[in-house]
């Protein structure tokens, strides 16, 4: 099986690409804007091929997916034009005879029509794919990088199931 994997250089992506390297049966493509960089960066992983892809460019799209049986989004936080990015993107992942979508998505999405997360879902569905549709609560991977340094400074103030009290003698 051919994996192409969107959003492979972040968080998620590669954690996801570190998962499925473990898989014989899996091989992976990563879609990424820079293939030089990117191939530096995942130091040339074994089994693993970088292909040029943009969700912004739907010129990237044909030879990213040529070949390929299943493919993971994981939308790019700073686009929330669904129609304009992920309809074409949607549409030729349906042209190429790709059947097998896996979405990241939202925890609730399900029960709204603004998420841009539910449109994307809403054209997987249209376009008949077969789907699944994961809907993380949050992810770990924020909280222990990005969310990090924020959360040690701020934990006093957290709230009072998470405060650490301290006896006069110093213990917890």
């Amino acid at each position: 099986m051919r994996v192409l994997v969107t959003g492979a250089t972040g968080n998620v992506g590669l954690a996801l690409l570190s998962q499925l390297l473990e898989k014989s049966d899996v091989t992976l493509v990563a879609g990424v804007r820079g293939v030089e960089a990117s191939l530096e960066q995942f130091n040339l992983l074994l089994r693993m091929e970088c292909r040029h892809f943009d969700f912004e460019d739907a010129s990237t799209f044909d030879g990213a997916l040529e070949g390929i049986d299943l493919v993971f989004i994981l939308r790019p936080p700073q686009i929330s034009d669904i129609p304009r990015y992920f309809e074409p993107l949607v549409k030729k992942i349906k042209d190429k005879g790709i059947t097998r979508v896996v979405l990241l998505s939202v925890q609730g999405a399900e029960r709204s029509n603004i998420i841009p997360h539910r449109k994307i879902e809403k054209l997987i569905l249209a376009h008949q794919l077969d789907y699944i549709f994961l809907r993380p609560s949050y992810f770990m991977e924020n909280l222990i990088t990005t969310l990090l340094p924020e959360i040690q400074a701020k934990r006093s103030e957290a709230s009072p199931c998470l405060r650490v009290r301290r006896s006069s003698t110093g213990s917890a």
